[in-house]
């Protein structure tokens, strides 16, 4: 019988994962799990490369992934221990709702973050030192942030390379307006306008590609 590398679980009411399964799922690659509202952590999985979390709204921990090197999070609120993941570079996270980063973020080690959020969280990362939410990911290597899904043509985001200081916003309208908007009108703007600060005056923003998901089910 074929060892099992790629697994999919949706759609079920667990709060654990099956007990025994990351001990037999030795030659476990890839999982995806999602639409699994009660399900509370992922744990012990040692050969796990790439996991992909979709609308868990209790997952609170992602423990013991020592091989884990790429992480997709959609729609899971509660998710606030990430740790003992140590091989760990690339995570993507999108969620429309957070209105702050996830504290984890601060002691990762990754080489790509790429985020999908609002345009108040938008705005604040592009703030960087003068917001309390650049602490948590200036030691990121390469910083992707978006207020409409993954992609360079996308009119509002921010990018950072840590290597060259490269650091390119663009957020419509609101660029413009920013000294006297209100915060809390920020989502109503939008607008062509484009701002960009280099300190090193070379606009070289990352170009990085965004991972297909997996859709392997069991």
């Amino acid at each position: 019988m074929r060892a099992l590398q790629n697994l999919k679980i949706s759609r079920c009411r667990l709060s654990k994962l099956p007990p025994g399964l990351n001990c037999q799922a030795t030659a476990l690659r890839v999982m995806t799990i999602q639409n699994i509202k009660e399900l509370r952590s992922v744990e012990n999985f040692s050969s796990v490369v790439e996991l992909y979390l979709h609308s868990i709204s209790n997952l609170e921990k992602i423990v013991n992934l020592p091989n884990m090197e790429m992480l997709r999070i959609s729609k899971c609120p509660q998710l606030k221990v990430l740790k003992k993941v140590k091989a760990l570079s690339s995570i993507e996270l999108k969620d429309y709702e957070m209105i702050a980063l996830p504290k984890y973020l601060k002691s990762l080690k990754l080489r790509q973050l790429k985020i999908d959020c609002t345009l108040k969280l938008l705005h604040m990362i592009s703030k960087r030192e003068a917001a309390l939410e650049w602490e948590k990911i200036s030691h990121i290597r390469n910083i992707e942030a978006y207020v409409d899904g993954f992609d360079d043509n996308k009119r509002l985001h921010v990018f950072y390379t840590k290597e060259t200081d490269s650091f390119k916003i663009h957020l419509g309208e609101y660029a413009a307006s920013s000294n006297s908007a209100d915060t809390e009108d920020i989502d109503e703007v939008a607008g062509p306008s484009e701002q960009e600060d280099n300190h090193n005056q070379q606009a070289t923003g990352s170009e990085l590609p965004t991972s297909e998901q997996s859709t392997h089910e069991t």
